[in-house]
Parts: C-alpha cells; structure tokens; sequence
C-alpha cells in the first residue's frame, strides 16, 4: 500500500508539473543562494515566524513551535567541558546559534553562511546579542578561523549540500582544539538505492532537488568520510521519528494547494521554480521518511585528546 501511495502522489504531481524538469534542476552554490533568497518569505510565513529553516524535533508526537529549538538543545547538552568557543556552519538566519548564545553567555558564537539573504536575518535577530556574530563564509574553507580556535563546530541540515564533506570534516579537524566536538544534524538517504522501488528512488531525487541539494548520500557513506579525517564517533542517533510532525506540517500545506489544480497551475506559472520544487518535496517528504527511503540523523563525533 506504501508504495501504490507514494506512486498515487508522483502520478498527481506529474499532471501538474514537468518532473523530469524539476529532476534537472542544479544544485551547486549559485543555486543554493538563490533558492533560500527566493524562498525567504515563504519560509517566515509558512514555515517558521522564528526563523527556523529546520524541521523541529517532535518529542511527544505532534508538533509545537518549540521544537524548532531540539536540535540547539542537543547542541547544548553535548557542549564539552569548559568550552567557550563553538562556530556553527551554514548557520542560515542563526536561530540555534542565538539561541545557544543567550542559554550560554559564558560562549563566543560565530555562525558563518554564504547566503546573504540569510545572514540578514540573523544580523537583525542577532543584534542585541553581544557573544553571537554572523559572518560571510562557505564551509568547504575554514581559514579565517585559527588553527584549534573552537571548542565544538556543529551542523544542522547543511552538510548534505556538499559534495566535498571530506574537505568540510578536514577543515573542522583543523580549527577544533584536541578533545573539540562536532556534531552533525542532517538529512540522508535511508535504504540503498538497489533495495528502493522505482518510485522510492525518483521521489527522493526530487526531494533532494526540491531541497536543493545534488543527491542523499546514505549515512555511513558520509560517517565514514568524517572519521577518515581522523575524528572518533561517539555518538549516533536515529531522529527520523521526530521530524515526522514536522512533516505532515508541510504535507498540509502541500495538499492544500496541490488538491486545486487552478491554485497548482497559477503557482507554477507565477512562482520561481525553486519554491515549485519545494512544494513538490513537501508532498512526498512524510511518505519517505515514513517508509524509511529518507531518515534523519544525529552524529557526535570527537577530536582525540592527544591529536
């Protein structure tokens, strides 16, 4: 029944919108600028007022805005001892950076983003917020940061745009001091691809390029990048659950529009193709994750003491 549902809903989309296009769309650094500078309204007022441009961490079942804080909360459980320094990469509109920066005062926070539309947000949610500072940066280079500089680095929902997390893990290693932390939240691929239906493997692509990113490497694929550069794991959780009501958040919205073939048409016509493929993952995010194709993760991983 699963996989006659998430066929039902491409077999929809397809009526309506060219999805071969939508599966051509680029994915490299001009894109991902675009996308978020683009969709910066839609995100304020159908995603989060608080400028999350996460997906929240559910805990008992059903969402509450509140949940947009779980993943700055984990942040802050696993802060190593005496830490004063953390930098948070693609930190977006800085919702957990500031959030982190006024539970802790004793932290100097620096989130660093290469989406100006973004920083904007988090320059003015920022502001009145003496020990955060956002700054211009691509996370691939690290270099305006010192050698063993930051005691934890962390990552929400960003690393699976790029192609290079190798390059990325080498460039933490470097500004984290011996027994520094980081920890990714991110996004991947759930089953392989050869234990995926057809439908399954074209739903995700169209998901990644709705989120703007090339494709969902699975998880221990990426894990093992990051331990090549010389970082223990310590740390592994399975969050998919918890984003669940999260996502039937956006399948709401996604039906809502989508259900009215004339409301469907005018917004393919009008809108920017990065927010039509935004609203094609919206219909298909909860039966991924749901069956397993997507799921969502936390990874601590720490520089040895010695190293």
């Amino acid at each position: 029944m699963g996989c006659d549902a998430l066929q039902n809903r491409l077999d929809e989309l397809s009526r309506l919108f060219d999805l071969d296009q939508l599966s051509e769309v680029r994915c490299g650094p001009v894109e991902i600028e675009r996308y978020y500078r683009v969709s910066r309204h839609a995100y304020s007022r159908y995603h989060d007022r608080g400028n999350a441009v996460h997906m929240g961490l559910s805990e008992s079942g059903s969402f509450h805005p509140e949940d947009f804080q779980g993943q700055a909360k984990f942040v802050s459980s696993r802060l190593p001892e005496a830490a004063t320094t953390i930098l948070e990469l693609a930190t977006g509109r800085g919702m957990n950076s500031i959030w982190l920066a006024r539970s802790h005062p004793e932290l100097r926070i620096v989130g660093v983003d290469m989406t100006p539309a973004q920083l904007a947000y988090a320059e003015q949610d920022g502001k009145d917020v003496t020990n955060f500072q956002a700054r211009y940066g691509d996370f691939h280079d690290l270099s305006a940061f010192e050698e063993g500089s930051q005691d934890l680095v962390f990552v929400v929902e960003a690393l699976c745009h790029s192609d290079a997390k190798e390059r990325v893990a080498c460039e933490v290693w470097r500004v984290l001091r011996p027994g520094g932390r980081f920890i990714v939240i991110d996004g991947y691929r759930g089953r392989p691809e050869e234990e995926c239906s057809l439908a399954e493997n074209r739903a995700l692509s169209l998901l990644a390029r709705g989120m703007t990113v090339g494709s969902f490497e699975g998880y221990p694929v990426v894990r093992s990048a990051i331990i090549s550069a010389g970082f223990d794991l310590t740390e592994e959780h399975d969050r998919t659950h918890q984003i669940l009501p999260s996502l039937e958040r956006c399948d709401r919205l996604a039906r809502r529009y989508l259900n009215r073939p004339i409301i469907a048409r005018i917004i393919k016509a009008l809108l920017p193709r990065p927010l039509v493929s935004t609203a094609v993952s919206g219909y298909l995010f909860t039966e991924l994750s749901g069956r397993g194709v997507f799921s969502y993760r936390i990874s601590v991983f720490d520089k040895p003491v010695g190293a």
